[in-house]
């Protein structure tokens, strides 16, 4: 099952983290370090552009940016139960408005969810945002 962290309504300024590139994110790419943009957005970690959630911007409720969405402590215990030596991956568009969440299976194909869909699916292809 796909955690929900990224079910909130979206980082500072109405965007989540932007990835263009598919970014793994837990425990066996941050260990104990957030290294993946999506470790360093919802854990609050961000300090300068281009990531969105830090303290010099403000969050659509008005609220200062450098939130814990998500603590990093749990971010990195999060792992790909099916191919446990891999992590999530995520990408979004170039805005942060769009973003697809998702694992690969052992038999190849791949198990996602977007912002759009609340429902998992199942792919033969690599999902896009």
């Amino acid at each position: 099952m796909l955690p929900i962290i990224l079910k909130c309504s979206g980082l500072t300024g109405g965007a989540y983290p932007v990835s263009l590139e598919a970014t793994p994110f837990g425990k066996n790419t941050d260990s104990q370090n957030p290294v993946s943009v999506v470790a360093i957005e919802l854990s609050g970690k961000g300090t300068a552009p281009p990531f969105v959630n830090i303290p010099q911007k403000e969050t659509l409720a008005g609220e200062q940016g450098g939130i814990v969405y998500a603590p990093l402590s749990y971010i990195t215990t999060l792992y790909n139960p099916f191919i446990p030596t891999r992590d999530y991956t995520y990408k979004s568009d170039s805005t942060g408005s769009k973003w697809v969440l998702y694992l690969e299976l052992s038999n190849s194909k791949f198990l996602y969810r977007t912002v759009t869909q609340v429902n998992l699916l199942e792919t033969s292809t690599i999902p896009e945002p």
